[in-house]
C-alpha cells in the first residue's frame, strides 16, 4: 500500500456511485438480494462455490473459507506501525466508508 491506495479511498468514499459493503454482502443475503434488485437482476446467491480465477485466496488457496475467518483477515496479516497509523488517520476521515477494526 502506498499513498495512491489512500487516495482512491478517499475517492471512492466521496463518490455517488452505490457503496457495497463488504462485511454486510458476506453476512447478509437481505442485503445482496436488495443490491441485485436495484441491479435488476435475480441474486442466485452462489456462496459455495469457488472460482478458479487468479489461482484462489492468497490465504488458504482454493479452500472456501469460512465467513469468520474472511472478516478478520486483517488480523491474520502483520501490518507495519507506519500503516496502521494511515489506516486509522483515513477511517477517521470517512467513517461512514470505514470498518471500525482494532489492530
Amino acid at each position: 500500500m502506498d499513498d495512491r491506495t489512500f487516495d482512491l479511498w478517499e475517492q471512492q468514499a466521496r463518490s455517488t456511485y452505490k457503496k457495497i459493503y463488504y462485511d454486510q454482502w458476506l453476512i447478509d443475503k437481505t442485503y445482496r438480494d436488495s443490491i441485485a434488485e436495484e441491479m435488476n437482476m435475480l441474486n442466485l446467491d452462489i456462496i459455495n462455490d469457488l472460482s478458479s480465477a487468479g489461482g484462489g485466496s492468497s490465504f488458504i488457496g482454493m479452500r472456501l473459507d469460512s465467513r469468520e475467518n474472511l472478516l478478520t483477515r486483517y488480523q491474520q496479516i502483520e501490518i507495519p506501525d507506519d500503516l496502521k497509523e494511515k489506516i486509522i488517520y483515513y477511517s477517521k476521515r470517512n467513517p461512514e466508508y470505514s470498518v471500525n477494526q482494532t489492530f
